[in-house]
This record gives structure tokens, C-alpha cells and sequence, in this order.
């Protein structure tokens, strides 16, 4: 199940790496002009989006709570760094958490993906169901992020990558 998110995802984690690979040591809490994502926010949303596909599958959480605070839905792009968040950290989730979901949603029970899946951001879209919700979170909210790291990145000065 979920061969063609799992083959994209994975596409895409091969981005996310070309895109941290010069991330400069410093500035990363900048906002984006015009109050675009910070590149911290980016690397935060998308670890905790591994958690949500965890989530979809019926697993544990992995981050720690206060990255659901800080880089959930509803949070502010406005990060402070004496929270003592390590970007390190939270590309080490992003590397870790897309393969175990990957790994699990590949057996993922047909039923179990039919069920609603309770994201409150997502109640009144097209995404209704776990399934839906696991496919975005492979797909296309993960490209939707990585295009803004990309952004980012440019803003930076840094040269394209295609």
C-alpha cells in the first residue's frame, strides 16, 4: 500500500538533503521575506509531520511535546533560540521519521486507512480520511515545505539546485 507516496517521499528526502546540505550555522530563525517560514520552522514542521503520519499509523510520537507547541499547526514562525533547539535535531527527525512511516505504511491495513483522520486543520477539505491525510503528509505537504526551504535557501544567496 502506498507505493507511489512511499517511491515520492522518498524523492523527496533526497531534496530535503540537497537543501540542508549548505544550510549556514547561523540565521536560520530569519523569516522568509515577507513573513515567509523561518528556515527552523521548516526543518520543525517537518519533523513533527513524520509524527502525524506516525500518528495516521497507529504509532507512537516520537519528537518531544513541546516541538508540537513550537512547530505545529496554529504556531508562530517566531522562534527563539534560547529554546535551546538544535537544528541538528530536527533534521535528525526528518531523516529518521520518513523512513519509518515509509516502512509502515507500505503493510498498512486497508480498513484502518479508510477511518477519519482527526486533524482538526484538515476537517472540511478534500483530505477525509487516515489515508488521505498519510498521502499528503508523503506527497505534497512535504514538497509544499521543501519548496519554501528552497525559498529560503535562495534568499540567502545560495544558487539554485535545478
Amino acid at each position: 500500500m502506498f507505493d507511489q507516496e512511499i517511491t515520492l517521499n522518498q524523492f523527496l528526502l533526497d531534496y530535503f538533503e540537497a537543501l540542508i546540505k549548505d544550510l549556514p550555522e547561523s540565521g536560520l530563525e530569519q523569516q522568509a521575506a515577507g513573513r515567509g517560514h523561518s528556515a527552523l520552522w521548516l526543518l520543525g514542521h517537518l519533523a513533527i509531520s513524520a509524527d502525524f503520519g506516525r500518528m495516521m499509523l497507529g504509532m507512537e510520537i516520537q519528537s518531544p511535546k513541546r516541538w508540537m507547541v513550537t512547530f505545529g499547526p496554529g504556531s508562530s514562525d517566531e522562534i527563539n533560540r534560547p529554546e535551546k533547539i538544535d537544528p541538528r535535531e530536527l533534521i535528525a527527525a526528518v531523516r529518521t521519521g520518513y523512513p519509518e512511516v515509509q516502512q509502515q505504511a507500505a503493510h498498512a491495513d486497508p480498513a484502518a486507512m479508510q477511518e477519519p483522520h482527526g486533524v482538526q486543520i484538515l476537517t472540511g477539505s478534500k483530505i477525509v480520511t487516515k489515508g488521505d491525510c498519510l498521502a499528503h503528509i508523503l506527497t505534497t505537504h512535504m514538497s509544499m515545505h521543501l519548496g519554501q526551504l528552497s525559498f529560503w535557501r535562495r534568499l540567502q544567496g545560495e544558487k539554485p539546485l535545478f
